[in-house]
């Protein structure tokens, strides 16, 4: 296809709630303008999005090539590749949360609270240990200075989130 004067060969087509997406095109344009858009940076970056399409629910992007973290495990670069990982969300930590919304601890403890309720409802017999975690957590949390300075998180980060090459390394869930 052609996307303005350029052609592109390589793209993923991504389903996203139709209310999200013009959300998600938002945030990966607030981290290009900070330096993470493969326009910006070709070592440390999201994949590029060419568009999206609200009405349908889809997002085009760039097809990064490489491995996932996740992949390398047990290869001779997973050592660097998760250097990079590290990088690239030091990076993503370091944008400022302008136009994206705020969640505290207070909110993670929140939705851990309902995961919990469904897991007691589905094994009534291993909840305790959950509760337990949790009152350690929201202990802890309450222990803690509030942060003035609202950065940017990734709130879901996981191995199979991060594609590395030789040349890129590339948050592709952001």
């Amino acid at each position: 296809i052609t996307i303005g004067n350029k052609k592109v060969d390589k793209f993923v087509l991504k389903l996203v709630k139709p209310n999200k997406i013009k959300s998600l095109y938002e945030k990966s344009e607030l981290l290009e303008k900070y330096g993470l858009g493969s326009s910006v940076n070709d070592t440390l970056s999201i994949p590029k999005i060419y568009g999206y399409d609200e009405s349908e629910g889809t997002l085009l992007m760039e097809k990064v090539d490489g491995t996932t973290l996740h992949d390398l495990v047990g290869q001779n670069f997973f050592q660097e590749g998760c250097g990079k990982a590290a990088e690239i969300l030091k990076k993503v930590h370091s944008v400022p949360s302008e136009g994206l919304s705020k969640f505290s601890v207070m909110h993670e403890l929140r939705n851990l609270s309902k995961q919990i309720k469904i897991i007691e409802n589905i094994y009534p017999s291993d909840v305790k240990l959950f509760l337990e975690a949790y009152d350690i957590l929201e202990n802890a949390v309450n222990q803690l200075t509030p942060i003035t300075v609202l950065k940017c998180i990734h709130r879901d980060f996981y191995d199979k989130q991060v594609i590395c090459s030789k040349d890129r390394t590339t948050l592709v869930d952001f």
